[in-house]
């Protein structure tokens, strides 16, 4: 392995770990030797960005575009830069370039379907996400966006559909089956509501990500609520028994 690909490794590495700083910093010295490269500016327009610099994450991708403007992934990733510094417009823009360069990716139709959804756009995201399931049937994280979007436009019974399909495509789908509990918590019975409970803490009980954990307990809450809100409109005043 040459020092080069050792040193793009390192950078990729220091991405993936979080040390974004790190990993911009080996980005520019790589660069400033080996002069243009698409991938290397991607990685580092996307540090920037992770790192709290979406003015230099920017000005990056841009140079990303200009050398490489087929990418349907650079498409995307620019996308996210816009959206963090609130330029929907240019969100939806280079979401849109991303279909066009792919139209038959469905992971590439799904971050785009995401981004229109983040835009409040829930008629081309709704649009966009069906074509995605079109492609991909059995793409859990899909049916939840799909289930996501049709909350937020208020058509719940198609939105609790969406989000039973999510789950049964992949029983781990803690935010897809959290998001489900707290839509059907009217019509669960206790017993549903349990199994849900159990299922959601064996999704859970392997995974160490903070932010898992945090939905578990979101579920356990929700439906807690729910029992205890069908219980109150059960219950009947106890009656003396000398009655």
């Amino acid at each position: 392995m040459n020092p080069s690909q050792a040193q793009i490794d390192q950078a990729e590495q220091a991405y993936a770990s979080g040390d974004f700083a790190r990993a911009i910093s080996i980005c520019d010295q790589l660069l400033s030797h080996m002069g243009k490269n698409d991938n290397l500016l991607n990685l580092k327009a996307m540090a920037c960005l992770y790192n709290g610099q979406p003015e230099a994450a920017e000005n990056t991708i841009r140079r990303v575009l200009k050398l490489n403007p087929r990418s349907a992934g650079f498409h995307l990733n620019a996308s996210r830069i816009y959206y963090h510094l609130s330029r929907n417009r240019s969100v939806k823009h280079h979401a849109q370039s991303a279909i066009r360069l792919a139209p038959r990716e469905a992971p590439v139709l799904y971050q785009a379907a995401l981004l229109h959804r983040d835009c409040n756009d829930h008629t081309q995201a709704l649009r966009i996400v069906n074509r995605c399931l079109h492609l991909q049937p059995d793409m859990s994280e899909a049916w939840q966006l799909k289930g996501s979007i049709l909350t937020d436009i208020g058509d719940l019974p198609a939105a609790k559909e969406a989000l039973e399909k999510a789950v049964s495509l992949s029983p781990g789908n803690v935010r897809a089956l959290s998001t489900l509990i707290k839509l059907r918590r009217d019509d669960l019975s206790d017993v549903q509501t349990v199994q849900m409970l159990e299922q959601a803490r064996h999704s859970a009980a392997n995974v160490s990500d903070r932010a898992t954990v945090t939905l578990h307990w979101q579920i356990c809450i929700a439906a807690k609520t729910s029992m205890t809100q069908r219980l109150n409109s059960t219950a009947k005043p106890m009656t003396s028994l000398r009655d």
